[in-house]
């Protein structure tokens, strides 16, 4: 249930009486107070105006109050249950002690009614109406909760059809990211599904932390469609697409990449250790633990935070493309950049300088690619020769 109020002038009545009682629009009265002539439309009018005058210091007597209801609600909403509502709304606004009439429409797919009420109560003094705007999003939740109307869930209840500009542009991004995260299983899956539809994403990664604290996504300017040419590349952060699209909701399905790094680098670690068992002398062997202690043990912090669940994601406060950080400790990197920041914390005692093993990270090395993050790039296809 959604409620839209506006006021008016008393020379207002006559008009909004002929709109909201409109033959045209199927128009049909459900509901009226006592003091409300309601031969035709100029009676009603006139007994509006009449009550009107009683307060001439008052600039804006009327009130015109839409009320519109989900398409699902129209079964259950006799005009009898919608008076009943509509009623029980006017209590709750104020508007008990005044003359009030409802109409109900039908002139399009959800049901909704007009309802004309006098902020001139029947002793002539003004019904207040501070807050109302607010206080009529507050009563229409809580007659929606009462009546179990129908309340849509995210953008369930947007008419996409009827979107322009950059709430077309929002929507249609969202989608694609929607569709790109049900197919893919890994992150560069999902990185080369969604630029086949125009779209990348990069991480605002924390230099300071090491933590990763959102992602948005960029519509490249050249790949929307629909005949509109957009002058510039559009960025959203995940939580501006959708609340389903931040990046903890997105790890969910595809992994946390701080975690999946940590269980990389542990992988590497332990080969490393395995290939020296192999070479070493005797003597070095019996000292094994002492060149490659426990991975854990070697890197407490990391492993702490690699067995929480999505480790250094603070909530997903993107608001506005990363690209545009005043603070020059946040970065807005892409996935491959986002695999070499997070592993840098393990360089130095995995690589070349560490452990004695010849094996390094280099992320390009296509004859290596089984030492880089599975989430970091994307599987390549055997040929039979």
């Amino acid at each position: 249930m959604i409620g839209y109020i506006v006021q008016g002038s008393s020379a207002s009545f006559g008009n909004i009486v002929d709109y909201a009682n409109d033959p045209k629009k199927g128009a049909k009265m459900i509901g009226c107070s006592g003091g409300v002539f309601t031969l035709d439309n100029r009676t009603i009018a006139d007994s509006f105006e009449m009550q009107a005058a009683m307060n001439p210091r008052l600039g804006s007597p009327m009130s015109h109050i839409i009320l519109s209801f989900s398409t699902r609600d129209a079964r259950f909403l006799t005009d009898r249950k919608m008076a009943e509502i509509v009623e029980d709304y006017l209590q709750r606004m104020g508007y008990e002690d005044t003359q009030s009439i409802i109409f109900r429409h039908f002139d399009k797919r959800h049901p909704h009614c007009h309802v004309i009420a006098n902020r001139v109560n029947n002793k002539g003094r003004t019904i207040k109406d501070n807050n109302e705007h607010i206080r009529n999003i507050k009563v229409c939740k809580e007659l929606t909760a009462k009546y179990g109307l129908y309340l849509p869930k995210g953008k369930e209840g947007v008419h996409e059809n009827r979107l322009r500009g950059m709430d077309a542009i929002r929507y249609h991004m969202m989608h694609a990211v929607r569709e790109s995260l049900q197919i893919a299983s890994t992150w560069a899956e999902f990185s080369d599904d969604l630029r086949k539809a125009g779209l990348t994403f990069r991480f605002r990664y924390n230099a300071k932390t090491h933590g990763i604290e959102g992602i948005s996504f960029t519509l490249d300017h050249n790949a929307y469609g629909r005949g509109n040419r957009l002058m510039h590349d559009i960025s959203f952060s995940g939580r501006k697409l959708d609340p389903s699209l931040t990046l903890s909701r997105i790890c969910v399905r595809l992994g946390n990449p701080v975690t999946i790094a940590h269980e990389s680098a542990r992988e590497i670690y332990e080969r490393q250790k395995e290939d020296y068992r192999y070479r070493c002398t005797w003597d070095e062997f019996r000292h094994i633990d002492e060149k490659f202690p426990d991975f854990d043990s070697l890197f407490p912090a990391l492993s702490e935070a690699a067995g929480r669940p999505f480790p250094a994601i603070e909530g997903d406060n993107t608001e506005q493309p990363e690209e545009y950080s005043a603070d020059t400790s946040i970065l807005s990197v892409g996935l491959e950049m986002l695999g070499v920041l997070i592993m840098q914390p393990y360089q130095a005692k995995i690589g070349p300088a560490g452990g004695g093993s010849s094996s390094d990270m280099k992320w390009n090395d296509e004859d290596k690619k089984k030492k880089r993050p599975h989430w970091a790039y994307s599987r390549t296809k055997t040929r039979s020769r």
